[in-house]
């Protein structure tokens, strides 16, 4: 790959994500940034304007744990929020919101790291 034009890339990702790549990375004897570039090396690992584009299988983990994650906690947010609202009509709109986002992201995390674990079993088989 050093022999290639090299372009500098940003992306934004969860801070969770961040440190588990670096903590991957580390563990790996390499940098993040040596991480990612070899995941564009090989142009046929990634086919980019592809229908069907591979992932890099650790990858693949975290965008399906992130999606599980947020699915079900969204889920959990709206299921607590409309039965405490009918449960406990006198609450204000901030206790309601308060108490749905914890349950909504306590569900998010417990699910998204159940959902990490299962795919990283599924890997290793």
């Amino acid at each position: 790959m050093s022999d290639i034009a090299k372009k500098v890339l940003s992306v934004r990702i969860p801070a969770t994500a961040h440190t588990e790549l670096k903590s991957y990375c580390k563990n790996k004897g390499i940098t993040v940034s040596e991480y990612v570039g070899k995941s564009f090396a090989d142009i046929n690992q990634v086919k980019l304007f592809d229908n069907n584009p591979t992932l890099d299988n650790d990858i693949e983990r975290y965008l399906v744990s992130l999606g599980g994650g947020s699915l079900a906690g969204i889920l959990s947010y709206k299921a607590v929020y409309n039965v405490m609202q009918e449960k406990f009509p006198e609450w204000s709109e901030g206790k309601l919101t308060t108490i749905s986002s914890l349950s909504g992201v306590a569900t998010a995390m417990a699910v998204g790291f159940g959902l990490t674990k299962l795919m990283s079993a599924l890997a290793d088989e």
